[in-house]
């Protein structure tokens, strides 16, 4: 499973494979040697293959890369990579959703802009602010029990506690916002606790991963542990896993 990643193998139509590579990649780097060696290599590949195919993806798609085009590039280089062509990619799926494009998630989307507000990218001052102060609020309110007001998935809740846990809420709830927090991952602990994760699709597998890391302040080291490894498992065992992102996983599981 060490063998280094065949570029070729990729199919970079398909933003799963990209997604899966990337991560295979950074994973791989991480260990000495020789291994960081090919991997600066196959990150220039990558690089290279990602530019030709970046204008061809649907708006989402092509923001999910970009997130893996900045690590990998600073991976290869040794420097950062163009902001401002990452923007544009960035931008344009902030405005297709806005326009209704599907194919742009919600909490992707909010996430790379709240990153970026956070970076004080002068870019994503404006509108996109706006719209992801809008997310906040709406949020923040549907939860302000410490759960839903309305019926919603899974993938929304885990997605909507997650960002509501790891954002500073002072504003909305001021000397109360620990205790709003831990009514909060009190309500959806349960949602750690579903013993047939090795059912469970992809969809559900990488939120739930999101929740865990934002409800780590809430656990106890071991049950951190605990938790994390069935998880891993469970995307491991997963048939919706790519199969790059599985390598991955099973490189993190074998150093761990």
């Amino acid at each position: 499973m060490y063998d280094i990643l065949n570029i070729d193998d990729v199919d970079f139509s398909d933003i799963a494979d990209i997604a899966g590579s990337a991560e295979l990649i950074l994973a791989r780097s991480s260990n000495p040697g020789q291994f960081k060696t090919a991997c600066k290599s196959q990150a220039k590949e990558w690089l290279l293959r990602a530019d030709t195919v970046l204008d061809s993806l649907s708006c989402g798609d092509a923001m999910t890369l970009t997130a893996y085009y900045e690590p990998l590039h600073q991976l290869a280089f040794n420097q950062a990579a163009s902001t401002a062509k990452l923007d544009k990619y960035r931008l344009d799926a902030f405005e297709s959703y806005i326009r209704g494009d599907k194919t742009v998630d919600q909490y992707a989307l909010r996430h790379t802009i709240s990153r970026e507000i956070d970076r004080r990218n002068p870019k994503y001052f404006g509108r996109p602010l706006q719209w992801e102060s809008v997310c906040l609020d709406r949020w923040h309110k549907q939860f302000r029990y410490g759960a839903s007001l309305d019926e919603l998935s899974d993938y929304d809740t885990l997605n909507r506690v997650s960002t509501l846990l790891t954002t500073d809420l002072w504003s909305f709830e001021t000397r109360n916002e620990s205790s709003f927090k831990q009514t909060l991952f009190e309500n959806h602990r349960h949602l750690l606790d579903n013993y047939q994760l090795s059912i469970i699709n992809y969809q559900f597998l990488s939120p739930l991963q999101s929740f865990l890391l934002a409800a780590a302040p809430y656990l106890s080291p071991e049950e951190f542990r605990t938790y994390d490894t069935r998880i891993r498992s469970a995307l491991i065992a997963s048939p919706t896993t790519n199969r790059f992102r599985r390598k991955s996983l099973l490189l993190s599981q074998d150093k761990g």
